[in-house]
């Protein structure tokens, strides 16, 4: 009997073992399905927002546009760096030492995914405040405000984020042939991982969100002036109250995406940073670079068709034997809009009681 019971918890033990091993089948097949869909679709997206942006020269003779073009072109060299490190073939590391620190600091720890994460989010603060000066400063704006100076700026993100995760990449090195990460001391890691929750996730959503709110006070003001100035002018409401429908709508989705993506991460990395442990392998890890790279997904619909000039675009890139026969504005509609609304008010608002003035 002893025996037969001995049997029976060893086979017990084995079916045990073999619903794990089937369990972890299963979730690393879910996991590398969810990485193949964001991948494919930050590919398609952002090249698609290029496609269209080289095929119509005149986006790229406006500043708005270069930048969000900018943003894709990160945001796409960032999908494929993902899906060649999570879905290409594994990378072992090689018999020489130094070589393979190389290659653990660079393609094994994913510096190279997080870099370009900073850097694009880099590009998306800068996006926001040009279109602060543009609302705010008009005049400053089509200046001083260049497009060859734009797209020198445009250059910057692509060395902060490296820069900035530079202290990430240093701190991985190779143990026992397994590639690890480890701050040289616990004040170091609590340092680096504060900052980095300050500049890279909070200073960016205070700057968003500062300028959206400024944004959408600007435009309700011209609202209001418009219906206590121009009564008649029903085209003038329509405008302004499409433009600031059209604000509230980008600042909600800007502020909400940014926020869900990349706050698991950001706290998950401060957390580490603090001293707790979290399995690089495990699900939840792995559920915060999801979340987080999902952000680059969605940034070509976010700030590429919001624009007017982007569907017009798109449009003619899918009719291909009527491109060449368009015209395509050199301004972006959005900018436009905002501006012509703003300061079309203060125009109407003297041409007003200059008549009044004059009966």
């Amino acid at each position: 009997m002893d025996n037969v019971r001995d049997r029976d918890t060893n086979a017990a033990d084995v079916n045990l073992t073999a619903d794990m091993e089937y369990d972890a089948d299963s979730e690393t097949v879910f996991l590398l399905v969810v990485y193949g869909v964001i991948g494919t679709l930050g590919i398609i997206g952002n090249g698609l927002v290029i496609l269209v942006y080289m095929r119509s020269p005149s986006f790229l003779r406006n500043v708005t546009s270069s930048i969000v073009c900018n943003q894709s072109a990160i945001d796409l060299a960032m999908s494929v760096l993902f899906v060649l490190i999570n879905l290409g073939p594994k990378v072992n590391l090689p018999s020489d030492p130094a070589f393979a620190n190389f290659l653990c600091k660079v393609w094994l720890s994913e510096y190279v995914i997080w870099a370009l994460g900073t850097s694009s989010t880099c590009n998306l603060v800068y996006l926001t405040i040009e279109r602060y000066v543009a609302v705010f400063h008009p005049f400053y704006y089509r200046s001083k405000f260049t497009l060859r100076k734009a797209r020198l700026i445009c250059v910057i993100p692509w060395f902060v984020g490296p820069i900035h995760e530079l202290g990430w990449g240093l701190t991985n090195h190779v143990t026992n042939g397994t590639c690890t990460s480890q701050w040289p001391s616990v004040q170091m890691g609590l340092a680096i991982g504060f900052l980095s929750l300050i500049d890279h996730y909070v200073i960016p959503l205070c700057i968003m969100a500062f300028v959206y709110s400024r944004i959408i006070c600007k435009l309700r003001h011209a609202r209001r002036k418009a219906d206590a100035d121009m009564p008649s002018s029903g085209a003038r409401r329509r405008l302004v109250r499409q433009a600031s429908r059209n604000v509230i709508i980008t600042t909600f989705l800007v502020s909400l995406t940014y926020l869900v993506c990349w706050g698991p991460n950001e706290i998950m990395y401060f957390y580490v940073n603090m001293g707790g442990v979290v399995d690089r392998s495990g699900v939840f890890y792995r559920f915060t670079v999801v979340m987080a790279l999902v952000n680059m997904c969605v940034n070509p619909f976010i700030y590429a068709m919001c624009y007017k000039d982007f569907r017009r675009g798109l449009w003619l890139c899918l009719r291909r034997g009527h491109a060449h026969n368009a015209h395509s504005p050199s301004h972006s509609h959005d900018h436009d809009v905002i501006s012509t609304t703003i300061h079309g008010f203060h125009e109407g608002r003297r041409m007003i009681r200059y008549k009044q003035t004059a009966c």
